[in-house]
């Protein structure tokens, strides 16, 4: 039976029960606290350095509450602690910027407001350097379109530094637009758009309330950056393809609602105080890695469709601002791999040679555009001027070993990045791996047929057409685990047996790598373990 397809309402409510009940007990081991009636929302830490991390937790009404962090679980041998004040001005939120820590250390927290504890949250510094590093990797997780099994599964692991979110933690929209929630039962909260700051406020509370969102939160430190649904479909600098200003009132209010309940409920250091819409960072991990961080959606020149504007000399998905700090970083960069992280597809899909059932349905991943089936106008193939002025920046600056990590196109993609990538004379300057989504739609629930049936053409055909491109898969839902050493960095793509109902089953979706200075991707063995 295709349970992502099923009428039978009533078989998956049998099982949807069935799972809760296995969820009240965590694999680790030992069951997690749960959420108190004052911290309802639990408690989350974010971006994390080799000497502090930001953590976070929310509370249901005004007053002093304290925090406390220790290097154990019994939280004995407290090493940090301190008093925070949430304020309704802030929605009740608390975001505490924790110093003095050693790197590459496991620690423990929690808050206490009166006479309530929060439950016990796990984080963890990152390293100065001579030491391996894995991570998760994720996007798009629409609430109203499944469970967050994946989620579960990423909390279940603690093998994980952090977990790098690229964008789309939210979805904006109503109940009106496709989903299943009330077949579900998960429908968004509040029922309609978002478009006010209460409106953002309230969607993030209600993706809190999330079981396995919360797990994954007390876990695992989260880095965090943003796509467009935080904001409103296909979002660039001055509006959004779905926003109507008779409707939906000012973009620049819209905008700034957006980006103020994201810094709220995100625990998230601003690298600009005076600037509190710049969320382009970099982090270091020591001499391994640098991690460029990048905001492609909210400094961006509007998406067209003209092939001509297309080609415009100035035209930018980055930002002048952006673009010069990109520049600089990639000047600066001595690690041994540089991890340039950003919300939409870097690498090129050809697309010409598509009849129109096949094109029709890839356009709804935003990899092509409909029905016309020429660069999708929202992923780099929209802005290839400046896609070219970064992989000449990256050739002038960087030497070797320059990986690309992705999302939002709600599938699964490994590739090499070129300058061109049809001409096989071209040298390859890095790799790119992209995540598919937790929940959001992919092809074969817009194409509405059976997963891993037609969609098997369609990637074959993509990958023959495409030389640069060695995989796809555009059907299931999960997350990548990427794996970091001196020698190489592998991505382990898992991906969730089902999603319209809770389900602890994953299978492994397949493995690619980059060796250090071979600059191309390859298939690996299987799963780093």
């Amino acid at each position: 039976m295709d349970l992502r397809r099923s009428n039978r309402v009533p078989v998956l409510l049998r099982e949807k029960a069935r799972s809760l009940l296995r969820l009240k007990t965590v694999r680790l081991g030992k069951p997690l606290s749960m959420p108190t009636p004052l911290f309802r929302h639990g408690v989350a830490s974010g971006d994390p350095l080799s000497d502090r991390v930001i953590l976070w937790t929310r509370t249901e009404r005004s007053g002093e509450v304290g925090w406390t962090v220790a290097t154990d679980e019994a939280l004995q041998n407290v090493v940090a602690s301190g008093v925070a004040n949430p304020e309704e001005a802030h929605d009740l939120t608390v975001n505490v910027d924790v110093t003095g820590l050693e790197p590459d250390t496991t620690y423990y927290y929690f808050f206490r407001g009166g006479d309530e504890s929060s439950p016990v949250g796990r984080t963890r510094t990152l390293s100065e350097g001579g030491v391996d590093l894995r991570f998760g990797m994720y996007s798009c997780a629409k609430f109203n379109a499944g469970y967050f099994n994946a989620f579960g599964r990423m909390a279940e692991r603690d093998d994980l530094a952090f977990i790098l979110c690229l964008g789309d933690y939210i979805y904006e929209y109503g109940n009106d637009e496709k989903g299943l929630g009330d077949k579900i039962g998960r429908p968004f909260v509040p029922d309609h758009e978002c478009r006010t700051l209460q409106d953002y406020r309230t969607r993030y509370a209600s993706y809190r309330r999330d079981p396995q969102l919360q797990r994954l939160h007390q876990r695992h430190p989260f880095i965090n950056i943003i796509d467009d649904h935080e904001f409103c479909n296909d979002t660039w600098r001055e509006g959004a393809g779905k926003h109507n200003e008779a409707e939906d009132g000012p973009w620049n209010q819209r905008k700034e609602a957006a980006f103020r309940a994201w810094r709220e409920w995100i625990p998230t250091r601003l690298p600009d105080a005076s600037d509190p819409s710049r969320i382009f960072r970099t982090f270091h991990i020591g001499d391994l890695a640098d991690f460029i961080l990048l905001d492609t959606r909210t400094r961006r020149d509007r998406q067209t469709k003209d092939l001509d504007e297309m080609e415009h000399a100035d035209r930018t998905l980055l930002g002048g601002h952006q673009f010069t700090w990109f520049v600089d970083q990639c000047e600066k960069t001595r690690a041994k791999w540089r991890i340039i992280v950003n919300s939409v597809m870097m690498g090129q899909v050809k697309s010409d040679f598509m009849p129109e059932e096949l094109g029709n349905p890839l356009s709804e991943l935003g990899v092509l555009t409909k029905r016309e089936h020429g660069p999708e106008p929202d992923q780099w193939d929209g802005y290839p001027v400046e896609r070219r002025r970064v992989l000449e920046t990256i050739r002038q600056h960087v030497d070797h070993n320059v990986v690309f990590l992705s999302g939002d196109c709600h599938s699964s993609w490994a590739m090499d990045i070129k300058f061109d990538p049809h001409d096989p004379a071209t040298e390859s300057l890095g790799g790119e791996f992209c995540t598919t989504s937790v929940t959001s739609e992919n092809l074969d629930d817009d194409a509405g047929w059976h997963p891993r049936s037609k969609s098997l053409e369609i990637e074959k055909e993509i990958i023959d057409k495409n030389p640069h491109i060695h995989w796809c898969e555009a059907d299931s839902h999960g997350f990548v685990v990427v794996d970091i050493t001196p020698e190489r960095v592998q991505g382990d793509w898992w991906f969730v047996n089902q999603i319209h109902v809770p389900s602890d089953g994953i299978h492994h979706g397949g493995s690619w790598l980059i060796q250090s200075e071979e600059d191309r991707v390859r298939r690996s063995g299987g799963p780093v373990t």
